[in-house]
């Protein structure tokens, strides 16, 4: 009886004991999961695009912000490559980047570029980046968190506008200071035009007045590969579109712009000056008649910039 008894009692320690771990235990998945969902929230609740995703670039994680980045749902992501989220100008230099990045298997990097919604909306992202080994040193995942700048890029740019814009306005004050003829420093002003705006021609022309019986293109600067349209001082007659033209130059209180190309309702395909892009406006002087000022794109089709605009208006 006694031996009976002391093996009743050790059973009941054992299972004592092993009631004891199983609490232990249940306690710790209940405290994991506590953390697990402290964690999980955080990672929700963040604005910042938190991705995992494969050696090859595929998604297998993405964080709720993949909705306001990307417009697509955590869960149509997966699966997906990264890449293909990625402005096409960034998107050459980003893949050369992680190649390098992988070849010297790094554990750590830090890059900008943009991301491209399902609608086109392009925001600016600074990415940091932790690339996962296994015990091999085989690359296993990349996890980044990202964070979006788009209104730091927006404010950098303006800023850089701005002082574009003072030095260029410095420029042309140097060479209306400098003392020279009229007809000299108008000259030289437009060669100051063509260089800050790196288009192929720059010109005046006189008078943009849609009553007068004719106009000329008394100033004009031009690339050497795209010579000017009209010789100094050569009087053309008024024509019924060259007016209406002027009429709608004058009525604008912003630049007009466009692009000539087959399509188009301003295309000409017997334009022997090759015109593919134009930007106009009305210049008035304190005295006589407005005068027209005018860039041309002969190179490209050219989409003048709203900073352009405001740089030339």
């Amino acid at each position: 009886m006694s031996n009976e008894k002391q093996s009743d009692e050790k059973i009941n320690q054992e299972i004592e004991s092993l009631r004891s771990e199983i609490l232990q235990l249940e306690r710790s998945n209940e405290l994991l999961k506590k953390r697990h969902d402290h964690y999980q929230k955080i990672i929700e609740s963040t604005d910042n695009l938190i991705t995992e995703v494969d050696p090859e670039g595929y998604f297998i994680f993405v964080n709720e912000s993949a909705s306001t980045v990307f417009e697509f749902s955590p869960e149509e992501c997966i699966g997906k490559s990264a890449f293909d989220f990625i402005h096409p100008d960034d998107r050459e230099r980003t893949i050369t980047s992680f190649e390098n990045w992988i070849q010297k298997k790094v554990q750590s990097a830090t890059f900008h570029n943009r991301q491209v919604s399902k609608s086109g909306n392009i925001t600016d992202m600074l990415w940091t980046i932790n690339f996962n080994y296994d015990d091999k040193y085989n690359l296993t995942s990349i996890m980044s968190i990202a964070r979006d700048i788009t209104e730091q890029k927006q404010l950098e740019a303006a800023h850089q506008l701005n002082l574009h814009h003072l030095q260029s306005l410095s420029k042309i004050d140097g060479v209306i200071r400098s003392g020279v003829d009229a007809e000299e420093v108008m000259g030289r002003i437009m060669e100051i035009i063509l260089e800050i705006f790196d288009c192929d021609r720059a010109w005046l022309l006189y008078p943009c007045d849609p009553e007068a019986s004719s106009w000329s293109v008394p100033i004009e600067k031009t690339k050497p590969e795209y010579p000017g349209a009209f010789t100094k001082n050569e009087y053309v007659p008024m024509t019924d579109d060259a007016a209406q033209a002027m009429k709608q130059i004058l009525e604008s209180n912003e630049p007009i712009c466009g692009i000539l190309k087959p399509g188009e309702p301003n295309y000409d395909q017997l334009d022997e000056f090759r015109i593919r892009a134009y930007l106009i406006q009305a210049i008035y002087p304190k005295v006589g008649k407005p005068w027209e000022l005018g860039l041309h794109q002969c190179s490209y089709d050219r989409i003048w910039t709203s900073e352009e605009k405001v740089l030339f208006k």
